[in-house]
């Protein structure tokens, strides 16, 4: 399954995002991210990437070179047309996420979002999909003026960032 389009909006009456994806073969996936799930998603990018890129250069040089990158995806056009697909594996609503885990190897990011009803959905995305994935959510965040993570997570948020044979894994509960 590989993922075509992301997009996503900002539900004031919900206070969470609809973020919904479609893939290749014509499914179209569609999620309620809370705040504390967005914030968490978002914190837990940033830290892989970092991490990944670490592990192929000097903690300075890989600093700059996230930066960079970060820098290069706001370029991207976030304002192309979104091409909904026909078949909808989780149904016409969206599905609440309740937690999600993270894991990077070799510049691929596995994401486990874990539904409401005990389902789990994976993606898999190399690097530059997870980053245009991100800015798309921080777009949305900064639109529902969400602030930062620190407000929110700071009793509740459990993350585990030690590599596991070249892979990190952090875990977010909600």
């Amino acid at each position: 399954m590989a993922i075509k389009q992301f997009n996503g909006s900002y539900i004031i009456a919900e206070d969470r995002l609809m973020f919904r994806f479609s893939t290749d073969d014509d499914m179209e996936f569609r999620l309620w991210f809370t705040r504390f799930i967005t914030l968490n998603l978002l914190q837990a990018i940033h830290q892989l990437t970092q991490l990944s890129l670490e592990r192929q250069h000097r903690s300075e040089v890989a600093q700059a070179v996230q930066e960079f990158q970060e820098e290069a995806k706001e370029s991207t056009d976030l304002n192309e047309l979104y091409q909904e697909a026909s078949n909808l594996p989780l149904g016409q609503e969206p599905i609440l996420v309740t937690g999600i885990n993270l894991s990077e190897a070799e510049n691929m990011f596995s994401i486990d979002f874990q539904l409401v009803g005990g389902q789990n959905l994976n993606i898999k995305l190399p690097t530059p999909a997870v980053q245009s994935m991100a800015l798309l959510l921080n777009q949305l965040k900064q639109a529902a003026q969400w602030g930062h993570l620190a407000a929110v997570t700071e009793p509740r948020s459990k993350t585990s960032a030690e590599p596991v044979s070249g892979a990190t894994k952090p875990s977010f509960f909600h």
